[in-house]
């Protein structure tokens, strides 16, 4: 059952910025079939280790683990002050991990055959909150996403994984930032107009 809902965990947040728009992404939504095929592309494969200061595990789900809490797998990174971890049911959960700020890494997938590289994704915020029934990512406290090198930033920044939405807030009178880099495309072959 740990096991099981650390994996979820690493997945979600895998798939909570993967979906994360960028200059070559494609305007096409995912289909429901093609998630779970991305999803399995995105799951660990080797152990997953958390270390903290002190850990608190409730019968009723919760797992809180404190004090410079880092989290890794072979393919993601997250670090904090404090990761909570509520198991919801059906292997749902809502994972909530603060920090000064808090940080996510997810080292993307490289390309194979006719499956597209994922580049490297990352989160920034003193809160980062993902709710994988309803499928809702929350990053808040001078937030930051990046994606390659695609970037958004803001006081805060909601993404709904499901339908690829993301919107953001400058806050108390800031802005929001996005940078979008142009896709790479190659130079015309000479004589060609």
């Amino acid at each position: 059952m740990y096991r099981a809902s650390l994996e979820s965990l690493l997945l979600a947040s895998a798939l909570l910025l993967s979906g994360v728009p960028s200059a070559s992404a494609q305007d096409a939504s995912p289909t429901r079939e093609s998630r779970p095929r991305a999803a399995e592309r995105l799951r660990p494969v080797g152990p997953v280790t958390v270390t903290a200061t002190s850990v608190d595990w409730a019968k009723n789900g919760m797992m809180i683990y404190t004090g410079d809490v880092k989290l890794s797998s072979d393919t993601l990174n997250l670090d904090g002050d404090r990761l909570e971890l509520e198991q919801l049911g059906d292997g749902e959960y809502r994972a909530r991990i603060i920090g000064k700020p808090a940080h996510l890494l997810h080292s993307g997938t490289p390309a194979s055959g006719e499956t597209p590289a994922d580049p490297p994704v990352t989160a920034r915020g003193r809160t980062l909150v993902f709710d994988s029934k309803n499928g809702i990512a929350d990053i808040s406290g001078d937030a930051r996403v990046t994606r390659g090198e695609d970037e958004i930033t803001g006081e805060t920044i909601h993404y709904n994984v499901n339908e690829r939405r993301i919107q953001a807030a400058g806050g108390s009178g800031g802005q929001v930032r996005i940078v979008i880099q142009p896709n790479n495309r190659a130079a015309p072959a000479a004589g060609t107009p």
